[in-house]
């Protein structure tokens, strides 16, 4: 079988063969890697807020760590069905030949995409901040709204609807092996960036290392992504931001 094209649901075996203990096991650990990655975060006394503060603006390595930082906290929860059955998945291929992949390798590719866009960002922070400065309410303003009206576009609902669809995902598009398993989780990212861009934005507009920013932001991810209701929760979201983002370049 090409491992390149995407395979159908009959080639998986036995989906009840991932333990109660190894989905405890494996929550567990990425809630624990998510926690000491908030832990640093609360001791980074770092506060990156390029268009609100007169701070100065850091380096692309010092924003990459943060960004990487801020990721690992905020969005391994988030995650968590989609790990789970890929490790399900991935352990039902033995039975055709196939060895287990790490999971690891899936949560690698997925943060490669994240650190991708941190790098990006970083250049664009310190190439244009000392350029627009003096314009900085306003781009604050504008980056609330620019997120806000994303909330509801078609791109949004197309990269929030894979995220809320793990299964259809992962049995249409599998792809067996370690490389494999870091191209799974590195499409999987770049449908993740896709459907969180804007509240990223925002988040960096707002204070990037601000645990309560951080907080907040990572609360509408995670609802937007597990709860029945998050694509209109999602509109709702982005209502929020649009008002928030006029009032603030107005007052």
């Amino acid at each position: 079988m090409n491992t390149e094209q995407a395979v159908s649901s009959q080639n998986f075996g036995d989906s009840t063969l991932l333990s109660s203990r190894q989905k405890i096991g494996i929550s567990l650990t990425l809630i624990i890697i998510s926690a000491l990655a908030w832990m640093v975060s609360l001791q980074t006394q770092l506060y990156v807020i390029p268009f609100i503060s007169d701070n100065d603006v850091i380096f692309p390595f010092n924003f990459v760590f943060v960004w990487t930082v801020m990721m690992v906290a905020m969005m391994l929860p988030s995650i968590i069905p989609m790990v789970l059955l890929f490790t399900k998945l991935s352990q039902s291929r033995v039975q055709f030949g196939h060895n287990v992949v790490p999971t690891f390798l899936f949560v690698l590719g997925y943060f490669v995409i994240w650190g991708l866009m941190g790098t990006g960002l970083a250049v664009i922070n310190f190439v244009i901040y000392p350029i627009f400065k003096p314009w900085n309410r306003l781009i604050a303003g504008s980056a609330f709204v620019l997120a806000g009206l994303y909330q509801s576009t078609h791109w949004k609902n197309l990269c929030l609807g894979h995220c809320r669809s793990p299964i259809q995902f992962l049995s249409h598009g599998w792809q067996d092996g370690s490389l494999g398993a870091i191209k799974m989780g590195s499409i999987h990212g770049i449908y993740c960036v896709g459907c969180c861009w804007g509240l990223m934005i925002a988040l960096i507009a707002a204070g990037m290392m601000n645990p309560a920013y951080m907080g907040l932001i990572g609360i509408f991810i995670f609802i937007e992504k597990i709860s029945s209701n998050g694509q209109f929760l999602a509109k709702i979201i982005g209502y929020v931001f649009v008002i928030f983002g006029l009032v603030f370049m107005i007052i």
